[in-house]
């Protein structure tokens, strides 16, 4: 389930949204499943305040809006799977490639083809982290499954969030899943960057 979040300045408890729902006051959406291969989006079925945000990675109260994604694939994900998660997920945030000042995912995908790709082709630099280092970041979709197979809670979310230096209000994007035509499925979060 995919998840846009427009920060509002408001303060907001995590527990009290579901799968699916967006942390935003002044956005209404309803979740639809793209039927092109298993994708899931997000649509404005009211106001969309989600048009304030420039394509260039302008918006949220900043001259210019920097992130680090955080990515998670399974393994021996083609690199077209990972880079349609990413496109998707930075439109789904209003932002494009621009925007991006970085990669995080945990050590164990160090030699992921599709990581390594994915760095390479846009020159964007590429963190990895320990189970140990992720597993310590409160996230607010933690996953009993991510943890038996990972050692951790979270690897997208987590990862974006120790790289961005930020804390679960500075997710943009907390979790897209994408499946690919090879059947892989790839996920990506968006964090805000903190410069200081």
């Amino acid at each position: 389930m995919t998840r846009f979040i427009l920060d509002t300045g408001e303060p907001w408890n995590p527990l009290l949204l579901g799968e699916g729902r967006v942390r935003a006051t002044a956005l209404n959406v309803s979740t639809t499943s793209s039927q092109a291969l298993g994708a899931e989006t997000l649509t404005p079925t009211g106001f969309a305040p989600v048009a304030t945000l420039s394509p260039r990675g302008e918006g949220l109260g900043s001259a210019t809006l920097r992130v680090i994604l955080g990515l998670g694939c399974d393994r021996g994900a083609a690199p077209e799977t990972l880079q349609t998660a990413v496109d998707e997920a930075l439109a789904l945030a209003g932002l494009n490639g621009d925007a991006v000042a970085g990669l995080a995912t945990i050590d164990r995908k160090n030699e992921e083809d599709a990581i390594l790709q994915l760095a390479a082709r846009h020159g964007w630099p590429l963190r990895f982290y320990t189970a140990e280092e992720l597993a310590r970041v409160p996230v607010p979709n933690p996953s009993e499954t991510v943890r038996r197979y990972m050692g951790t809670p979270a690897v997208a979310e987590a990862a974006a969030l120790l790289a961005a230096r930020g804390g679960i209000g500075d997710l943009l994007l907390e979790k897209h899943k994408y499946r690919g035509a090879d059947g892989k499925n790839a996920t990506v979060s968006i964090a805000r960057l903190n410069d200081e």
